[in-house]
Order: structure tokens, then sequence, then C-alpha cells
């Protein structure tokens, strides 16, 4: 009998040991347990959520493609802008130092310098170039008058009203009226169409103004006829109105070319044979007042 309890003994012993190492781990399983299913599955969410957020929104340092574009637009822009400035600039330096010359020569009051510089520099491409040197002529006086009237067609509308304020000063300090008629005449002539309408009416009103004597009035208002171009109708009512102040025969405003310059030849005319009857006649009446000075001269003594 004690040696079948023996036998047994082992068994009995490795199954203990075997019921012992099931209770410790399933009492450390108890106590180490993973975590809730719902837990787990909001711990995959989140980085999903996590993924699709940094998809839809990009971070703050990122850029789309359009921003990228803009951008490069913008710093496009702003080389062309300095592109711009710095043309600016190199123009401005230019124009310093062409009119440093002109300049001088009105420090030193040296019109000949003047003349000389501004002929060089009347057709520059720089408006405010032109206008320093119509400013010079101005101050050069008659001097400076004949560069003027070559400047009076000027492309720009601000420069050609400033020569026109300069060469109208100069033009009224002609005394005489034949070289005041020419230097009208010449002005027109020289312009043609690039004298604007409002220049050319000025001009007209100047020549009404300046000329004390209507015979040069109706001479210079025809022959501004004679180089203003047929097509101009303008230019033609503008010297047909004032021809019909010092015409006796009306002209109407909308008179031919060659009506409005016959009317004009047929009163000048007129105008020159009167003028020579009174130089006649202030002629015979000195001649009288010459010969009868000698007579009277002994009864004074």
């Amino acid at each position: 009998m004690r040696k079948n309890e023996k036998v047994w003994v082992p068994f009995v012993a490795l199954a203990v040991l075997l019921l012992g190492t099931w209770i410790f781990y399933s009492r450390h399983k108890a106590t180490v347990s993973p975590p809730p299913v719902q837990g787990t599955e909001q711990q995959v969410k989140k980085p999903q959520s996590q993924n699709a957020s940094s998809t839809a929104k990009p971070s703050k340092d990122a850029k789309s493609p359009a921003a990228a574009v803009q951008d490069g637009e913008e710093k496009e822009k702003t080389a062309a802008e300095l592109a711009a400035e710095a043309a600016e600039e190199a123009e401005d330096r230019r124009v310093e130092e062409l009119v440093q010359p002109l300049d001088d020569a009105l420090d030193n009051d040296d019109k000949e310098d003047i003349l000389k510089v501004a002929a060089r520099l009347k057709n520059d491409r720089n408006p405010e170039v032109r206008k320093q040197v119509a400013f010079a002529l101005d101050w050069a006086g008659l001097a400076g008058l004949e560069l003027l009237t070559s400047m009076l067609g000027d492309p720009d509308p601000d420069v050609q009203s400033e020569v026109l304020d300069y060469w109208k000063g100069g033009l009224s300090e002609i005394s005489d009226q034949t070289a005041k008629s020419a230097m009208l005449i010449e002005a027109v002539k020289m312009q043609g169409e690039g004298l604007s309408l409002d220049s050319f009416e000025e001009m007209v009103d100047t020549a009404c103004f300046e000329l004390d004597d209507d015979r040069y009035v109706v001479a210079t208002l025809v022959e501004m006829a004679r180089n203003t171009a047929d097509d101009a109708a303008d230019r033609l009512k503008i010297l047909a109105e004032n021809l019909n102040t010092y015409l006796e025969d009306e002209v109407k405003e909308n008179a031919d070319r060659n009506t409005l310059i016959n009317a004009g030849e047929k009163r000048y005319a007129e105008l020159e044979a009167e003028a020579k009857e009174e130089a006649a006649e202030e002629q015979r009446e000195a001649a009288e007042e010459k010969n009868a000075a000698p007579a009277a001269a002994p009864e004074e003594e």
C-alpha cells in the first residue's frame, strides 16, 4: 500500500504545481488587462483624423499653388517697378547733365551760348528739357525769337502752350510792323498742322492785337490762309471771322480759300493805295512848309 502511495506523490505534486501556475497567470492577466476596445478605436481614428486635417488645412508655412503663382507675379511686378524707377533716375541724371550748360549760360547772361545750347536741345525727347530751352530763349529776348518760332509746333501741349506765351512776349518787342507781320506769317508757315487749333487762334488774335496798321492785319491773315491746308476748315473759319472786322465787303464764315484770299488781297490793295496817297499828301505838305520857311525868316529879323 505504501508503495502505491509513493508512486502517486509525484503526480500530485505536479498537479499542484500546474494549478498554482495557472492561478498565478490568471491573476496577472486580470491585473494587466488591455485597454478597452472603444479607446483602441479612438487611438486608431485620431491619427487618421490628423492626416485628414493635414490634407484639408495646410500649415501656416505651406503655400497653395495659386499663392505661389501670385507671389511670383508680385516679385515680377516689383522687378518691373524697380526697373522703371532705375530708368527714371537715369533719365533725371541725363536731363540734369543736359541742361547744366544752359543754366551756366543763363547765369553768365551769355546769349551766344544760350542760343548754341538751345539749338542742340530744342528737339530733345524729354518735355522738361524743351521747357527749359523755351525759358532760356525767352531770357535771350529777340535773339532767341527765331528758335522759339521753330518750337511753336511742339508735340507736347504743355510745352507748346509755354512756347507760345514766350513767343508772344518776344513778338511784342518788335516795333517794326513789317517785321512783326513777317514773323507771324513765318510762324504759321513753319509749323503747318503741328500748331494746335487753340494756338493758331491765339496767334491770329495776336496778329490783330499787335499789328497797328489794318493793312498789315489783312495781309498777315491772308498769308496765314495761304499757308493753311485746304482741308483745314476750322482755321479758315477763324481767319474769315477776323477778316470780317477789317474787310469792307463781308466775307461769310463758310467762305472758301480762294474767296478769302481774293477778298483779303483786294482790301490790301485798296489800303495800300490809300496809304500811298496819304504819304504823298504828307510829302506835299512838308514841301510846302519847307518852301514857306525861308520867306518867313527875313520878316522875323
